[in-house]
Order: structure tokens, then C-alpha cells, then sequence
């Protein structure tokens, strides 16, 4: 080895060059290449595969896999909540595509849906997320980070937390603690009125209060329930609203991202504090008329973009579309 090295080196010698010369610009040459990995994330909502389209799952997956976003958000509803029955077959498809998305360093936040609070499937799906093997879907699930993801996913909820990357602060709501309804028998309704008002608290300290957001890093939230928000569907008590009306001037909330409805549709910004509001097709589900898609953000250096693909053909879909994301300005850095 040494005597090749030496060889090398008297190559190179002849050239005028040197052999940490020579390293060093190789380094120039192939660090930027392998560090310019795409700066986006990908939103996925309502996962619903159908067992004869769990080939689309898998298509799903190779287009997020060679999209090579650094991480994922899943709106929730990730198969139903019928177990014994469909869910079981379903979880036991977006699973193994779970597992193939973090082995290509993928990492997956999920938001909980209502068919995965429901209580025949709760457990086992707090379970699946939870899962430490092959790894965690993310490093605020690892067991070792101690985290409110980790705290919120092994105690039963509320499943809200958020993390800052890029100059973006990231938060998860749980739009399924909503005030108890007016039949609920009285255990029940006090259970659901403590999970409520922790909830509130918690979105109060961190949208209001700025307790995991210091810098005050424009906000992106992402929930199941876009109602949540906007008071559509007879959520008339609108939480996340009521919750941003009480700090106007303090939260940093620019957009609102849901799911649940299994269509697109853009909200009122004048209706919902100046904030951007969209519920985002479903990514996959049971074959019928309304597109199947998940969404590309696109973090610059100036601006995030939001682009819908289709689930399919992995292509952009920007004509006769009903819902438009704005872009969100502000000054962003790398997400990885």
C-alpha cells in the first residue's frame, strides 16, 4: 500500500499537484453533491388503502422515496378503525411502507386521525407509532428524547406536539379534543373535558406563548380536523380559532393544513384570522371521482411553495385544481 501511495504521489509530483492537494478537491467536487439533497417535506393525509389498491401504496411510497423529502407529515387517519376487519390488512400494508420511507432517512410525523383514536384501534396504532424497530418514524419518537411527541404517544394523548426546523416551527394538534358533547353520560364527559382543556393549554402555551418556539419562527399547523379551525361541520366551538383570537398579535400562524374531508378545499383567509386554511385530498383511498394526491413543499431560501401531485403519476397537478396553496414568505435555511 505504501509503495502505490508513493507511486501516486510521484504521478502526481510530476503534474505540480499533491495528493492532499488532489483529496481536497475531490472533497469540492463531491461533498456539495451529496449535501444538495432537495429541501422539501411532503404532507400525506387519509390513508385509506383499499385492499385492491395496495399497489397504490406502493407507488405512493417510490414517489416519496425518490422525492427524497426529509421528512414527512401524515394528516392523520392512517386506515381505518375497523378491527377486527378491513384496518387490519390496511396497517398491516402502511406499515412495511412506513419502514421503507425511514430506511431511505425519511423521517415520519404522524397526526392522529379519528380512526386512529377510536377506541378499538388506539392502542394499536399508538402502538405501531411507538414502535422502536426497525427504528423510530422519527427522533422525537425515540424512546431516549424524552420528548412531548414520545410523552403524548405512550400516555394516550392529547397527540399534540412540534419541533422547529429551517426556520419553521412545525406544530401537531390533536383535533379530535373538542368539548364533550351534551348526551355524554358524566365520566365520559368530564374524561373528554380534562383532555380538552389540556389541549387548549397546550396550544395556548405553544402558539400563544411561544414555549417550543422561541424565536418566533413563522408557524405551520397541521391537523386532522380542518374544522378545527374554520367551525365547518357543526364544530362550532372552533378551538384552534378561539385559541389565535386571544393572542393576535403573538402567534406566528401562517397557514393550517387538514385533512379528514377526502377532498380539497380552500378556507376563507378573512374568515380564519388572516390564516390560510386547506383541507388536502386524501393520498390514498377507495377508487371514485375526486383525485388521490399528497403535497411537495418546497423550502427556498425566501418562500415555501406548496405544489399537489398526484398520488399516481407522481406529477405535479396545478390545472383545473380547487384548492391553491399560498406561498409563505420569510427567510428559511436547510431542513436537514
Amino acid at each position: 500500500m505504501g509503495s502505490a501511495t508513493c507511486s501516486i504521489e510521484r504521478v502526481l509530483k510530476r503534474r505540480g499537484m499533491s495528493l492532499p492537494g488532489l483529496v481536497a478537491g475531490l472533497l469540492l467536487i463531491f461533498l456539495p453533491a451529496c449535501a444538495a439533497k432537495p429541501n422539501r417535506f411532503i404532507i400525506l393525509s387519509d390513508l385509506h388503502p383499499h385492499p385492491d389498491q395496495f399497489d397504490e401504496l406502493v407507488i405512493l411510497t417510490e414517489h416519496i422515496i425518490r422525492m427524497e423529502p426529509a421528512f414527512l407529515l401524515v394528516l392523520g387517519d392512517m386506515g381505518s378503525d375497523q378491527v377486527p376487519g378491513l384496518s387490519e390488512p390496511e396497517i398491516a400494508a402502511i406499515r412495511p411502507a412506513f419502514d421503507r420511507i425511514r430506511a431511505a432517512g425519511i423521517e415520519i410525523f404522524p397526526v392522529m386521525g379519528n380512526h386512529d383514536v377510536h377506541p378499538r384501534v388506539e392502542a394499536i396504532k399508538t402502538s405501531w407509532l411507538c414502535a422502536q424497530t426497525p427504528q423510530p418514524l422519527n427522533r422525537l419518537l425515540d424512546v431516549r428524547s424524552d420528548s412531548d411527541a414520545c410523552r403524548a404517544f405512550t400516555s394516550g394523548g392529547p397527540y399534540c406536539y412540534s419541533l422547529n426546523r429551517a426556520g419553521i416551527h412545525f406544530a401537531v394538534l390533536d383535533s379530535n379534543c373538542t368539548l364533550p358533547g351534551a348526551s355524554w353520560e358524566a365520566e365520559r364527559a368530564e374524561v373528554q373535558q380534562r383532555r380538552f382543556e389540556a389541549h387548549r393549554a397546550w396550544m395556548q402555551a405553544d402558539l400563544c406563548g411561544h414555549a417550543n418556539n422561541p424565536q418566533r419562527f413563522p408557524t405551520i399547523v397541521f391537523v386532522h380536523h380542518p374544522e378545527y379551525m374554520t367551525g365547518d361541520r357543526r364544530m362550532d366551538e372552533r378551538p384552534l380559532y378561539h385559541v389565535l383570537a386571544g393572542c393576535p398579535d403573538a402567534h406566528t400562524v401562517r397557514a393550517v393544513f387538514g385533512g379528514h374531508w377526502h377532498y380539497g378545499q380552500n378556507f376563507p383567509a378573512d374568515q380564519n384570522l388572516g390564516v390560510q386554511v386547506y383541507a388536502a385530498p386524501a393520498s390514498v383511498h377507495p377508487p371514485d371521482t375526486r383525485p388521490r394526491e399528497f403535497i411537495v413543499a418546497e423550502v427556498k431560501p425566501d418562500r415555501i411553495t406548496f405544489i399537489p401531485h398526484d398520488s399516481i403519476t407522481g406529477r405535479p397537478r396545478l390545472v383545473d385544481k380547487p384548492v391553491r396553496c399560498e406561498p409563505i414568505s420569510g427567510s428559511f435555511g436547510r431542513l436537514r
